[in-house]
């Protein structure tokens, strides 16, 4: 199931169109198999919720990982217009 692409309310600045932009509202979380569930429905919950839902800009912070691809489409297939950016490196320890 697709989620409904959100739009931003009356009263909000125009669509930005940078990853700059300073208009934007950036938010960081993690992506990884354990909490898959977890991410997306925070990440659904603050589209939903936010009443400038197309300024919100998300970075999704992932170790390296063989279903990392899996993760992405689900995120990717789940909510089609959210603006995202993805970083992917290896274990800290």
């Amino acid at each position: 199931m697709e989620a409904l692409e959100y739009r931003n309310g009356e009263g909000c600045p125009a669509a930005v169109v940078g990853v700059c932009d300073p208009g934007l509202v950036h938010i960081a979380m993690t992506l990884d198999t354990h909490y898959l569930h977890e991410s997306m429905a925070a990440v659904y919950s603050l589209l939903k919720h936010a009443s400038c839902s197309e300024s919100i800009f998300f970075h999704f912070l992932a170790v390296e990982d063989p279903k990392l691809e899996l993760l992405w489409r689900a995120v990717a297939v789940s909510f089609p217009s959210l603006r995202c950016w993805i970083r992917h490196g290896t274990t800290m320890g």
